[in-house]
């Protein structure tokens, strides 16, 4: 948004979530520069209103969107944005997105061993699946670092329970996300007949549902 220093505080709150409503419906159609664009005027403006949930929200989504496409830097930009918020964010749901995205970030860093300590510490002995698209796509790169550290059933099952939540949410986007993490925990321990039934699985999907990750994993393994 060019210009956003002129929105008033009480226009605040019904912008943001009007960003916020669109990207969530419209994330795989919309470029990933204007994603971003959008989500860094909505966190200027929940910041300078002291908005600090919406804030929280947009930073993360943000933060998720660079685990994406601009690497490390930016996405610890974002947590260390976040971390000082934490004690004015009342929604516990982003306290938990927030450990999530801190996984993605020790994931990128090669810290396997950490990521699993992080996300055991929020979840303990409950296991819970929520809505969120950002949580999801986290909790399934989660699942491969337990793959990786020799806890198969473990990692598979979290993947296995973020593609069945994915589905009762219809969003294929993140079914095919963990898909291809699927594929690659399968490959990872030799079982090459699975990874190959799954990948064709996945590649049934139209390229519309395909994200630019799938489109990458798709093309890796033609």
């Amino acid at each position: 948004l060019k210009g956003d220093i002129s929105i008033t505080r009480a226009h605040a709150p019904y912008l943001i979530d009007s960003i916020l409503g669109k990207i969530s419906l419209m994330r795989h159609d919309i470029p990933f520069a204007e994603q971003a664009s959008l989500l860094e005027s909505a966190q200027r403006i929940a910041k300078r209103y002291k908005l600090w949930n919406r804030f929280a929200q947009t930073t993360l989504i943000l933060g998720e969107l660079y685990t994406r496409t601009a690497g490390y830097d930016k996405t610890s930009q974002c947590i260390r944005d976040f971390k000082p918020m934490l004690k004015h964010v009342s929604d516990r749901n982003l306290h938990r997105t927030y450990t999530y995205l801190m996984c993605e970030l020790l994931m990128m860093h090669g810290q396997i061993s950490q990521v699993i300590q992080k996300y055991d510490e929020i979840v303990g002995d409950l296991e819970r699946f929520g809505d969120d698209e950002v949580a999801l796509r986290a909790i399934a790169n989660v699942g491969m670092c337990y793959v990786l550290s020799g806890r198969f059933a473990r990692g598979m099952g979290l993947i296995d329970g973020v593609r069945s939540k994915a589905t009762i949410l219809n969003r294929p986007q993140v079914i095919v996300l963990a898909d291809l993490v699927a594929v690659l925990c399968l490959l990872e321990v030799r079982k090459i007949a699975e990874a190959e039934s799954l990948l064709n699985r996945t590649l049934s999907f139209p390229d519309e549902v395909i994200t630019p990750y799938g489109l990458r994993g798709r093309e890796r393994f033609r």
